[in-house]
Order: structure tokens, then sequence, then C-alpha cells
């Protein structure tokens, strides 16, 4: 059975609501816009929208900004290792403090050390999948 999507729906994957800690880095030109943490709203196999912990105004994050996240997976894997699903992609549209992401590429990450999630370029880590 396939779901009917709203005219506001503007994603044509289906959405998948997991909401998990992430952080993020809004780039443009080389030049970091915004950086910081929130939580994600949903996830598509094509975007996230995610929700900053403090207002990103819209008018900062124009849509197509490079956007680097890095979300706390909530899954593990065998032994209990805690995983980070690591995402580049653009910015679709952004209100008040909710910015949606087109995903470019992705990959999953183990953490190396239990916490808060590392920033969105950990440097070396032990890449699990990737597109």
């Amino acid at each position: 059975m396939r779901r009917a999507h709203s005219i506001d729906d503007r994603r044509g994957a289906r959405r998948y609501p997991i909401q998990a800690e992430l952080e993020y880095r809004i780039v443009r030109g080389g030049k970091l816009i915004s950086s910081g943490r929130g939580h994600t709203i949903d996830i598509s196999t094509g975007g996230i929208l995610f929700r900053s912990a403090s207002d990103v105004p819209s008018s900062d994050v124009p849509a197509d900004y490079r956007v680097e996240l890095a979300v706390v997976w909530p899954a593990q894997l065998s032994g209990g290792i805690d995983l980070q699903f690591c995402a580049r992609g653009r910015t679709v549209r952004s209100d008040q403090n909710r910015t949606a992401v087109k995903i470019d590429r992705y990959e999953f990450r183990t953490k190396r050390t239990k916490g808060s999630p590392s920033s969105p370029n950990p440097g070396p880590s032990t890449t699990v999948y990737g597109l």
C-alpha cells in the first residue's frame, strides 16, 4: 500500500520518525556559517529534517548551503559498539530552528568514545558502511 503525499510533502521517499542527537556544521564557500547541536525529527533515504537546539534563522540558511551532520545512531553493533551516522548534503529549506537537508553522501562510523557525538569531521575512525 502506497501512502499518499500531501502537497506540502516535498520528499518522495518514506520518512522514518527517528529522533537522535546530532551535531551539525553549515558551510558556504569554505566559510563556517553555523554549527551546533540538535536532534533529528525524521530521516528518509534521501534526506534528514532536524531541529537545532537554538534558533537557526531561515535567512542564515538559504537553500543549497553545504551541511555536515554527525548523528548518534540509535542502534549498536554486536558487543555494544556505538555507531554514528555521518552525512553531507545541501540545505533544502529552513524554518526557524528546523532545517531540511538532501543527503549527498553518508557513512556509518564507530564512535571512539561514549558520550556526546563527535564533530561531523572526526578524523580517523572505522567506516562500517558508506555511499
